[in-house]
């Protein structure tokens, strides 16, 4: 009625529904952007977590299945194929090596570049945790075992020892020769 009596009324009153149309977008665009945000905390969390190549390894990998919905995910030399979604993880001991998350389920939600720059931040924390844990086990290494024969030092002969005579403590008896 307003519109056929004052025609230039209705571009006044679209104005306010299109104002809440774009605030209401913008809510649900910051709602899913806090939502990554809060994922990818807990999955740096778990990854740092981890001590060794192979369960950074695995952290990262439920952690990027997790974040992009249940997808499987891999960390090895081959590239991203058509329809996944693969980042470098550049480690200097570790050399190149792919983070990658498999197919979505359906093909009406493909990836974004706000998953591209999600899955590139996980790749970084994941290269850095990686070279911790590489680091880490090198040094485990270079105390228990001799640099030049690849044999077993005092240091480990003791610790195995320890925990051998830990295992039979419950036991009747046990000896050592030295």
């Amino acid at each position: 009625a307003v519109g056929s009596a004052i025609p230039w009324a209705l571009p006044l009153m679209a104005a306010p529904l299109a104002l809440i149309f774009l605030a209401s977008r913008a809510r649900v665009d910051a709602t899913e952007d806090r939502a990554r945000l809060d994922g990818l905390l807990k999955a740096a969390t778990v990854i740092l977590e981890a001590s060794t190549v192979a369960t950074v390894t695995a952290a990262a990998t439920a952690s990027a299945a997790d974040l992009f919905g249940g997808q499987d995910a891999r960390i090895g030399s081959d590239q991203a194929q058509q329809g996944e979604l693969g980042v470098p993880l550049l480690t200097e001991s570790l050399g190149t090596r792919n983070l990658v998350v498999g197919h979505r389920a359906t093909m009406v939600h493909r990836y974004t570049d706000q998953d591209q720059r999600l899955l590139e931040a996980l790749a970084s924390i994941t290269a850095s945790a990686l070279e911790k844990a590489a680091l880490h086990e090198d040094a485990t290494e270079q105390a228990s075992h001799d640099a030049l024969t690849g044999l077993a030092n005092r240091r480990s002969f003791e610790e195995q020892l320890r925990l051998s005579v830990e295992g039979v403590r419950g036991s009747d008896g046990a000896g050592v020769v030295f």
